[in-house]
């Protein structure tokens, strides 16, 4: 064992910053590259969250930025997201001869009817002295099996509400065409669910009155008469409400089955127009193993509106307190558009945001009790919004929740 007199032991770190550069010399460019694969994480998902991996390979020998979006497609074509990807960021270079991984995720909208098949589709760019495109395509399911339950268990009452309703339907003819149901049934039971054209031909009757009463419109028109002859000799109005009340107890079941389907019309009606809808809103996270980064749609909005600049941000020196700008009116781009005005005026505004769970019709701005004047000035810019002052978690912070009241402006 040594010991070295006026010696102590004693570890030192130094810390460098370094950067990595990026230079091209003279000589052979080869800019190539593929899509190696992409694909989604989950096949079936029960919410609007779905996440994606994509590995890009660069075949050529200088570095490349593949630039581009990945679109999300519901079963219908419409489109549900929009993934930048190296748009506005460069930490994207995928050197030569090597393959580079990028996660995605995207968080839409829970809607009842945006259910089924969700296609992605990813489309890049690349290359300085040529410029190359590559897509590739995935697939997954969006299916919330509590729903699927209710709705198969809703499908089921109207199937069996109909199939009773059209019995009852063809018994009602039968008799105003003057025949005993009962007596035409075929084999031991007698369900009226069990006759069809043959069966009705083999009554004595003629084919003339029975073609007639065959028509599916005739117990509508039967009806009809009736309550003309219900109503023909009476004279006052509390009788003839009285008669019309009987009437309509008479033929309560054809009166049921006819708000029943129009029902039903009107709830596939407002189905087709929900999932056609344009525009919804989501957001976004691009990571990859040194960044992540999330983005809302409203963000994403607001970088492709045309000749979208911040034109007031010079005039905004004075500006001494943050503008916080989320979207709730259910429609994208209102809080872009919002901001985009805002910068027009001299404003700045520091964040945008979606709130996907929230739905409200008029703006609200939330405002530290010390920024009441600036707040004010604000309501008055944007339509007479609504003031409110908030607390410690305010602090020299004005927060405009932007409505629905909005959209029209």
């Amino acid at each position: 064992m040594i010991k070295c007199e006026g010696w102590s032991n004693k570890v030192q770190t130094a810390q460098f910053v370094t950067a990595l550069v990026f230079l091209r010399v003279e000589g052979d460019v080869s800019e190539s590259g593929s899509v190696r694969s992409f694909r989604s994480l989950n096949s079936i998902i029960q919410t609007a969250e779905a996440s994606f991996e994509l590995r890009f390979e660069n075949t050529g020998n200088v570095d490349l930025q593949p630039q581009g979006d990945i679109t999300i497609y519901n079963m219908w074509g419409e489109v549900r997201g929009s993934i930048p990807i190296n748009q506005q960021t460069n930490y994207g270079n995928v050197v030569a001869n090597s393959i580079r991984q990028f996660l995605f995720s995207w968080k839409g909208e829970n809607s009842f009817f945006d259910i089924g098949r969700y296609k992605a589709v990813v489309t890049l760019g690349f290359g300085e002295e040529t410029k190359s495109f590559v897509n590739s395509s995935t697939y997954f399911w969006i299916v919330p099996y509590q729903q699927i339950l209710v709705l198969a268990v809703i499908l089921l009452l109207l199937y069996l509400f109909f199939s009773w309703i059209t019995r009852r339907y063809i018994r009602h003819m039968l008799i105003i065409a003057g025949i005993n149901p009962d007596h035409v049934a075929t084999g031991k039971t007698a369900y009226i669910s069990r006759f069809n054209d043959q069966t009705l031909m083999s009554v004595k009757k003629s084919n003339r009155g029975l073609k007639k009463y065959k028509k599916l419109l005739v117990p509508i028109s039967f009806g009809m008469d009736d309550l003309h002859k219900r109503l023909k000799g009476v004279h006052t109005i509390s009788a003839r409400i009285i008669t019309f009340i009987q009437f309509l107890f008479s033929y309560r079941l054809l009166l049921v089955t006819l708000v029943v389907m129009i029902a039903i019309s009107f709830g596939l009606i407002w189905y087709f127009n929900s999932v056609h809808v344009v525009n919804r809103q989501y957001e976004v996270v691009i990571s990859d193993v040194n960044n992540k980064i999330t983005i809302s749609s409203e963000e994403i909005f607001y970088n492709n509106l045309a000749g979208a600049k911040q034109a007031g941000i010079e005039n905004s020196t004075e500006q001494t307190f943050s503008i916080n700008i989320t979207n709730t009116s259910g429609k994208l781009g209102v809080a872009a558009l919002t901001k985009l005005k805002l910068e027009t005026n001299g404003y700045f505004v520091n964040k945008l945001n979606s709130d996907l769970e929230r739905k409200v019709e008029r703006t609200i701005i939330i405002y530290d009790p010390k920024l009441s004047a600036s707040a004010l000035a604000l309501s008055q810019l944007l339509g007479g919004a609504l003031l409110s002052a908030g607390d410690e978690s305010t602090l020299n912070t004005i927060s405009i929740m932007v409505g629905s009241d909005l959209i029209s402006e």
